[in-house]
């Protein structure tokens, strides 16, 4: 983009062009051309493609050509722009010419040098507009932009979260969400004796003494150490004490857990939190508390978590979206596992993402949302993908990638999500499953049907009875009326239902009159659905900012 709009305005800086005293327009042109120009050398730098003396070499060399350009400039040209030709035009003429060339001449050497620089580490982000300089941004039209000399000179708010030793703790699930989770420890680089005691209730009593680590490098306030502990076989609904020693750094610190329960028996309840769209946001932090006053036993967020675009130079977002984490945590007075969904703003800028159906990253350019959420059993951090199942007991919830990384029609993404459909079935012939999904782009959104999604999914919806379909992305509240498409003759067919369009903090959309004959409920709320589940009813409530219930439903199973 910025080479084509270098080309566009190269073509216009034409005299012919130019009407009479525009020599500060055309010089202008020049300067912008050059600035257009050198982008894609200042993106790889961003991106850590090129060292700095190489960048600075590629600026610099880009600025020949307007630099011969401009050495071209006769008086003659000059003159033609004044339309005068007497002696002191004609020395005017030739001391612009010089300034244009000095001028130029000291913009280059500035720019080849300084430019990278503030590319360097930087960080474009929407729906972060709780971050200020104390968290190293400054908010231009609600666009928050950093770089490392930002966070060098100012971020005291985010150097006081990341001096640790340790700097979050949180956990994660993995498939057998009610009796296996991840306890993740994120310490100082300079933290290598990470141990990790279960202490409470003594019949779970275990220690870790070597857990695995990786350690994240870059920026200086990015490093760290990421500990991962996977703990399996716990027992459901039961309240846990890890304690997190260092011997080095003189620490032992209590961090209490609770696993979710198991939905096996009609006395079985399980409350879960989901929304979508968080951000950083004034909102965003009010609606976490809220949502957390509700002492949920999971946290399903369905993608756009902290906005970060996949940069690993925004890693500041997820600072500060685990801090309203560990709020979360004080709130409830217990941890809770955290279950994440992919969004276009967790791996790319927007909707400008490429799909790769055997998507694999190097570590260094490991988007956060993979390196910091272990939520299945794999091999290796890399190797980490953005579909997977949690199973509490009888209760099944997906999250899957609705397009960004993975397609939706065809390839592994498919694949698996029919063969575990099926075997959850097949393997739960006395008792029948309850299913739900969690996906980012809607399916039925707030103004159309994405024809690709209801091609691809809903048949298997329909087909293996999926209760419930939570989507995002639009900054809304929705609640659709039961979808029957395929079985709509089939009267013992409830339906499914479509809840959410990602209100929890991002800045709402106008939706004006947008409802559509599919819609139940469609308003503009700051919101998040709270869901009691037992094994014969569902409870679905969603709760905006003040915590009240602006919408509800009652699903029978």
């Amino acid at each position: 983009l910025c080479l084509v709009a270098s080309a566009i305005l190269w073509k216009f800086c034409s005299f012919r062009r130019l009407r009479p005293r525009r020599l500060l327009t055309f010089t202008s042109r020049v300067f912008l051309t050059y600035i257009l120009a050198s982008g894609p050398v200042l993106g790889l730098y961003t991106f850590e493609y090129l060292p700095y003396p190489v960048a600075v070499c590629l600026v610099a060399i880009l600025a020949l050509p307007p630099l011969i350009f401009a050495n071209r400039i006769d008086e003659n040209h000059l003159l033609a722009l004044s339309k005068k030709h007497d002696s002191y035009s004609i020395v005017s003429a030739r001391k612009s010419k010089r300034s244009i060339m000095f001028a130029f001449l000291l913009f280059t050497v500035l720019w080849a040098f300084g430019a990278p620089l503030l590319a360097e580490g930087l960080c474009l982000v929407t729906h972060n507009t709780a971050l200020g300089l104390e968290a190293g941004f400054i908010q231009l039209f609600r666009i928050g932009i950093s770089n490392k000399v930002l966070r060098s000179l100012f971020a005291s708010d985010l150097k006081e979260i990341l001096k640790g030793p340790v700097i979050h703790t949180y956990i994660t699930s993995l498939e057998d969400a009610s009796s296996s989770i991840v306890l993740n420890v994120q310490t100082v680089a300079s933290l290598q004796d990470l141990e990790v005691h279960i202490t409470k209730p003594k019949s779970h009593a275990r220690s870790i003494l070597q857990p695995f680590k990786d350690f994240v490098n870059g920026d200086p306030l990015r490093q760290r150490n990421i500990y991962s502990i996977p703990l399996e076989g716990l027992t459901p609904s039961t309240i846990f004490t890890a304690q997190i020693r260092s011997a080095s750094f003189e620490l032992s610190h209590d961090f209490v857990f609770k696993t979710p329960p198991s939905l096996k028996n009609e006395n079985d309840v399980i409350r879960l939190i989901v929304g979508g769209d968080v951000g950083n946001t004034e909102a965003g932090r009010h609606m976490t508390r809220v949502a957390c006053s509700q002492r949920p036993d999971a946290l399903f967020i369905g993608g756009d978590v902290a906005y970060d675009n996949g940069f690993t130079s925004c890693f500041a977002c997820w600072d500060y979206f685990l801090r309203q984490i560990r709020d979360c945590y004080n709130v409830a007075g217990f941890a809770m596992p955290i279950i994440l969904g992919v969004g276009n703003h967790d791996v790319g800028f927007s909707n400008f993402y490429i799909r790769r159906d055997s998507v694999r990253y190097d570590l260094p350019s490991l988007p956060p949302f993979f390196r910091y959420f272990p939520q299945h059993h794999t091999n290796s951090t890399t190797s980490r993908l953005p579909f997977f199942l949690h199973s509490f007991g009888n209760l099944h919830f997906f999250s899957l990638d609705s397009g960004y990384l993975y397609s939706t029609s065809k390839g592994p993404q498919r694949e698996w999500f029919i063969n575990s459909l099926k075997r959850i079935t097949s393997t739960n012939a006395t008792e029948k499953p309850v299913i739900f999904v969690q996906y980012h782009d809607p399916m039925y959104a707030n103004f159309s049907v994405d024809g690709e999604l209801k091609e691809a999914w809903l048949p298997l919806f329909e087909a293996y009875d999926v209760r419930i379909a939570f989507e995002n992305h639009n900054h809304c509240l929705k609640r659709s009326k039961p979808i029957k498409e395929l079985r709509k003759h089939e009267e013992d067919f409830p339906g499914v239902v479509f809840l959410g369009e990602g209100g929890w903090g991002a800045r709402l959309r106008h939706i004006g009159r947008l409802k559509r004959d599919y819609h139940e409920t469609m308003a503009a709320y700051q919101n998040v659905w709270k869901l009691d589940v037992t094994s014969m009813v569902i409870q679905a409530e969603a709760l905006t900012l003040n915590g009240t219930v602006v919408d509800a439903t009652t699903i029978r199973l």
